[in-house]
């Protein structure tokens, strides 16, 4: 437990991330212990690192982790680049994505959506009638396994996002990609049991045919997930999986900035607030609830570089300036 508090500290989690994580831990191994899967109780006197030893980790700011208009446009036409598949392909001639993840990264670039609260969506959490996406869950990596989290990173982080139009072509398109994955799984589970009965007969292939309806019960038990993996069984989505990616698209458009996949966030709030907030219908504190955050307060605190621009926006005659005294 100790190297996983280290590590989570290490990787930039707050203090108040790291405390939340440690307990549930506790609880969990708790509960093993008492239903006697552990032989005993793990000591729990874990000291959580302090900001002081976490001083060596330099958190980026909004304004320093941000794709610029152009690098947006070239980072956007990169994930949706296609080619024509191989002839050694399963469909020859066929046009493929280039990064299958590639609108997983759009989806959390167009709603501001963390990457755990992302790859914890489900398809029961979109409402295609009112284009919402709702927001209660978390994915973490703890000691190099994802852990689900019954609930969103902070209890800000319990939302309702609606779509915007183009998050909303973005789930368009993974839905296309959940339903092909489901359609594979279908064809390698016919397949799978053609093979048997092939092979065996009798109680042989009762025990045979039963296996494999088991194991692609629990297939499908996990194919719910809208940033899933793309590659089969098309279970749970990898962060490490989506970071890889998004490394290898700025490799290839080279961005002004070094921006990390949570600077998509701040890709989202910045050119939605800077396109949006002179609407008369735009409210910054729906908006800042849109996002996770418990307050204006803390979206201004973030985001103050974009409260200092907006006035770059604003006619004004002479009139309308405050005397010196």
């Amino acid at each position: 437990m100790r190297t996983a508090v280290n590590r989570l500290a290490e990787d930039g989690y707050s203090i108040a991330e790291v405390r939340k994580i440690k307990q549930q831990i506790i609880s969990v191994v708790t509960s093993a212990a008492a239903e006697k899967y552990i032989p005993f109780l793990p000591v729990y006197d874990v000291t959580i690192p302090t900001p002081k030893s976490q001083g060596e980790i330099k958190r980026l700011t909004a304004k320093e982790n941000c794709l610029g208009k152009n690098d947006y446009n070239a980072y956007v036409a990169e994930c949706e680049r296609t080619e024509e598949a191989g002839k050694h392909a399963k469909n020859p001639g066929e046009e493929k994505l280039v990064h299958p993840s590639g609108y997983k990264l759009l989806l959390i670039l167009h709603t501001g959506m963390r990457i755990g609260e992302a790859l914890a969506l489900t398809w029961d959490d979109y409402s295609q009638k009112s284009r919402t996406l709702f927001i209660n869950k978390n994915v973490v990596r703890i000691n190099g396994k994802i852990i689900h989290q019954d609930s969103a990173k902070t209890s800000a982080g319990n939302r309702v996002i609606v779509l915007n139009r183009t998050a909303a072509d973005n789930i368009e398109m993974l839905k296309k990609q959940f339903d092909l994955q489901t359609a594979d799984l279908k064809y390698r589970k016919e397949e799978e049991l053609k093979k048997a009965a092939d092979q065996y007969s009798g109680k042989e292939l009762k025990n045979v045919k039963k296996a494999i309806e088991e194991k692609y019960d629990d297939f499908f038990a996990q194919h719910k997930y809208i940033c899933g993996s793309s590659t089969f069984p098309y279970g749970i989505g990898s962060d490490r999986g989506l970071e890889s990616t998004h490394k290898k698209i700025c490799k290839i458009i080279n961005p002004e900035l070094n921006v990390n996949v949570h600077g998509l966030r701040h890709t989202y709030v910045t050119m939605y607030y800077k396109s949006h907030f002179m609407n008369p219908d735009f409210s910054l504190p729906i908006f800042s609830q849109s996002i996770g955050h418990a307050s204006v307060r803390t979206t201004l605190e973030i985001y103050a570089h974009l409260k200092m621009e907006e006035n770059r926006y604003i006619e004004r005659s002479k009139e309308d300036l405050k005397p010196f005294v």
